[in-house]
């Protein structure tokens, strides 16, 4: 197995939604530069842990650092897969965009991230 494989099934573990907020923040880290650093046969699969993933954390917005990570990835998703993300996860990304930039503490991060989609 390629440590790539190794990284996203790491990840794929601490993305259990039974799994402690580091860890899930940690395996976002993660997902994110896997997306932007791995080699494009392996960059589908982690863009599906990505994106399963993502529709669960990101309406959540209890945990600051974990949203905020999270709406990092979208445009990492959006960049490295992008007939996917815009079939599959653009609608959603932006609604909860909006969502997020209703909340100030979210706003900033949200507006950036946003600047990066369009």
């Amino acid at each position: 197995r390629s440590w790539y494989q190794q990284l996203l099934e790491a990840a794929r573990v601490a993305l259990n939604p039974s799994s402690s907020q580091s860890a899930t923040h940690g395996a976002l880290l993660v997902l994110c530069s896997l997306l932007r650093h791995a080699s494009t046969d392996f960059v589908p699969a982690a863009y599906q842990v990505a994106a399963d993933s993502i529709k669960r954390i990101l309406p959540q917005r209890r945990n600051p650092a974990l949203h905020q990570c999270a709406l990092q990835i979208l445009p990492e998703m959006a960049i490295a897969c992008p007939a996917a993300f815009a079939q599959s996860q653009v609608s959603d990304a932006l609604r909860q965009l909006e969502l997020s930039m209703r909340e100030p503490r979210y706003r900033l991060h949200a507006f950036s991230v946003q600047a990066l989609l369009l």
